[in-house]
């Protein structure tokens, strides 16, 4: 090996760099030239042999070497711009990914929206467990005023309905929480598109409402509540339960059905479309009715439930409704909101269904209900029906007892 070829190499040899054959060549050539011996001590102040301990041609001098200490800041100079070109390649691609994931959220990709969602879900879980049930009901108030059709002024006493679902709500949450070690579990945040605010897009045609859903678990050792938000923007939100398999506590029910009651009530005038849409259809394989239980109950308020009670019940009036469907031709049904009532704490309500018997005659049934958070509750003796002369005369029976209790 030459000379200069060594002297090349002498500084990444002392710093231990070179490969082991490297090291080996040039410490031969140190052994037989005192030139390049005398270059290699002048380079080593300070530091210890290197690879030829038993050499005593290159044993450590002492003392300080400015020509050391400028190719050690050299050295520390290229670690920096390296660390800093790595530091902006990660932001950059973090940037980006993101930023595709804001264009594409569809895609499933983590974006700038799942980060802030993230956030605010943990923020309500943490509000839900210190009590503080008016941000459940403000989040849904400042949803139905960005919803179709919405009417905050449907109720003449919509400042009562807020209170007393609040007063429900706070009693209910103390029941689930109150002296529980409750922590905040994990949160997923996932896009959603939706046709409306009860059902997801089924074809690229729709027109749709796209949302995040946040869903996060509060637990306890006896504790398990699947909290689940869905977010139109930063401040207006729905939050419901996502209770899969899983069999959820009567208080947690109760808690759900109030909040889907009070934003069913915000929304005016879609609940009736909403509830007529699953209450009175035919099921699309049988010649029965699709009777959803939460909807038609035996008593609308009460969180004191008796499930029994509203089991037979439902099963009465959907045989009724059955026998009601296979004599008739057509029928069209309508469900009017009227006025929050402080007296009953529920929503007087009235349904106008309109039927044809299979002979072509007309009829019309006037019925009121109260609704409250377990559904609608048929008030007693209230039906009025008008009726053709000659309109089938079992149907009209029908028509009256459908909802007697």
């Amino acid at each position: 090996m030459k000379c200069y070829i060594v002297n090349d190499l002498l500084p990444e040899y002392i710093e231990k760099l070179c490969s082991e054959e490297t090291s080996k060549e040039i410490e031969t050539h140190i052994a037989g030239c005192k030139k390049c011996q005398e270059k290699l001590k002048s380079m080593t102040v300070g530091k210890e042999p290197t690879n030829s301990e038993s050499d005593s041609s290159v044993s450590a001098p002492a003392a300080n070497n400015p020509f050391l200490k400028i190719q050690k800041k050299i050295k520390a100079e290229k670690i920096k711009k390296r660390l800093l070109i790595i530091g902006i390649a990660v932001i950059s691609f973090i940037f980006i990914f993101l930023t595709v994931g804001q264009i594409f959220p569809q895609t499933g990709i983590p974006n700038y929206d799942t980060m802030k969602y993230h956030y605010k879900a943990k923020q309500i879980a943490k509000d839900f467990l210190a009590g503080n049930t008016e941000v459940i009901l403000d989040g849904m108030n400042n949803m139905a005023d960005q919803a179709p059709n919405a009417n905050m002024d449907i109720f003449g006493n919509e400042a009562a309905l807020y209170s007393e679902v609040n007063s429900e709500l706070k009693k209910l949450q103390s029941e689930l929480i109150d002296g529980k070690n409750v922590k905040i579990g994990l949160t997923n945040v996932t896009y959603n598109e939706y046709d409306g605010y009860y059902s997801r897009k089924t074809t690229s045609n729709d027109t749709y409402i796209a949302s995040y859903t946040a869903s996060i678990t509060l637990e306890s050792e006896d504790v398990h509540i699947p909290l689940q938000i869905d977010f139109l923007s930063d401040d207006a939100y729905y939050v419901s339960f996502s209770y899969g398999n899983e069999t959820p506590s009567q208080t947690l029910q109760n808690f759900d059905k109030y909040c889907t009651y009070y934003f069913r009530a915000l929304l005016g005038n879609e609940t009736p479309n909403y509830i007529l849409g699953f209450l009175m259809r035919p099921n699309r394989n049988t010649t029965t009715f699709n009777l959803l239980y939460h909807f038609v109950t035996y008593d609308c308020t009460s969180t004191d439930r008796n499930p029994d009670a509203d089991i037979a019940y439902q099963s009465k009036v959907d045989k009724s409704l059955t026998e009601i469907y296979n004599k008739q031709e057509t029928v069209s049904i309508e469900l009017v909101n009227l006025t929050y009532n402080t007296d009953t704490k529920c929503i007087d309500s009235k349904l106008f269904w309109e039927i044809h018997d299979l002979n072509g005659n007309y009829a019309i049934m006037v019925k009121e209900f109260n609704y409250g958070p377990f559904g609608f509750e048929p008030k007693d003796d209230s039906e009025i029906i008008y009726a053709d002369d000659n309109f089938d005369s079992e149907l009209l029976n029908d028509l009256m007892e459908v909802f007697d209790k």
